[in-house]
């Protein structure tokens, strides 16, 4: 008798833990998502005020695996509900492994140009160092993303998958994150060729208004911005993200330092837009990069160069809006391969924030003598319009 009273209390306790994790679930079901639709300029303080508070440390009460892309990311759910993309900023593995980290000139010469991601997989920490970057810009053209610190029992407690399971039941370590506002209604947009005529003058626009002159500006400062970063994933069409009312976004910069802190010559390609225009163009000039711009963005580089004092180049002014992320100083988490990664001596190496902040100085010098170049030209009020 005892034996039949153990096994009913045991069938009952069964069926209650399945009531309540199927109640829980239906809850979180009925919960009316958050999420951001458009992003206008003026509503941006606004919206960060609303959303990096819940994203850095918000109640989560669901998250699941998103598998859309390279990159390892999941969806997640807050207790207020918000929604919100999780991209992993390091590697989560059993055997953490921590590579070198380095100044500039501890990096031999000749794997200078060498240097290629060796974590993309991993692409959280990119995200949020562009997301600083797009704020004290003035773009205003990401949503809100934040670092933020996890365990691996947190992130990884709704995953069925094997792999999860094991990483999830080892002892409790702390994962190093990246949340992203959710935004939906998103679609392809990318530059027509109208746009691109104009940006790389092969072409006048045959409607020159006000409206079509910024749309054209609005492109530029896209890839300006993705020279920034080192960013090459414009060059495909579907990487050109749009809300619902047709407003570019700096969408997915994940990738961005693509190679290492301070990039390659040939990085000025970025500039050159999407593969489908470049395969537009004669076999003697395939890659043809823009020397049309926004006066007030150049400016801004120019008043925030390394020529000017340490406390007014962008560089600096990026590295104190960095300080306010829970990651900081989050740009050091980024993994290289010294060689090409096919190379069976290649060893994976990080970089002190320094080296990062050197390289945006770097970078904009470069940008800034190509714009340069096209005023001699083109003349200056034929290159940098308002």
């Amino acid at each position: 008798f005892a034996s039949v009273v153990l096994l009913s209390l045991c069938s009952f306790s069964v069926v209650w833990f399945v009531f309540i994790m199927e109640a829980g679930t239906s809850a979180h079901s009925e919960l009316d998502p958050i999420v951001l639709h458009e992003l206008p300029p003026s509503l941006v303080p606004d919206v960060d005020k609303e959303w990096l508070p819940i994203l850095r440390e918000g109640k989560i009460v669901y998250i699941e695996s998103y598998k859309n892309g390279l990159s390892l990311k999941f969806k997640a759910t807050f207790e207020s509900g918000h929604k919100a993309m999780i991209k992993a900023a390091e590697r989560i593995s059993l055997f953490p492994h921590t590579p070198n980290s380095l100044f500039w000139h501890e990096l031999p010469e000749k794997r200078k140009g060498t240097l290629a991601r060796s974590d993309r997989r991993f692409q959280g920490w990119a995200e949020a160092t562009a997301f600083y970057l797009d704020r004290v810009m003035g773009f205003d053209k990401k949503p809100p993303i934040t670092g933020r610190i996890m365990t691996n029992k947190e992130l990884l407690a709704f995953e069925t998958s094997l792999k999860h399971k094991i990483l999830r039941w080892r002892p409790t370590m702390d994962v190093k994150v990246v949340l992203h506002a959710w935004v939906d209604e998103l679609h392809n947009l990318p530059p027509g060729d109208v746009y691109m005529s104009y940006l790389t003058r092969l072409k006048e626009l045959e409607t020159n208004s006000i409206s079509t002159v910024e749309k054209c500006l609005s492109i530029s400062d896209a890839l300006v911005f993705d020279f920034l970063i080192d960013d090459h994933d414009k060059e495909w069409e579907f990487n050109w993200k749009a809300t619902k009312e047709n407003n570019n976004l700096h969408w997915d910069s994940g990738l961005g330092w693509r190679h290492g802190p301070f990039g390659l010559e040939s990085c000025l390609e970025i500039l050159c837009g999407t593969t489908k225009w470049r395969e537009q163009q004669t076999p003697q000039e395939p890659c043809r990069p823009i020397s049309i711009f926004r006066n007030e963005t150049i400016q801004y580089l120019r008043s925030h160069s390394a020529n000017q004092p340490i406390e007014q180049r962008l560089s600096t002014i990026w590295q104190q809006a960095m300080q306010t992320d829970p990651l900081y100083p989050i740009v050091t988490i980024g993994e290289f391969w010294d060689r090409p990664s096919k190379d069976f001596f290649s060893k994976r190496v990080q970089f002190h924030e320094q080296v990062f902040i050197e390289g945006l100085d770097y970078r904009i010098a470069v940008l800034l003598d190509w714009i340069d170049e096209c005023e001699l030209t083109h003349g200056s009020d034929n290159v940098l319009l308002s």
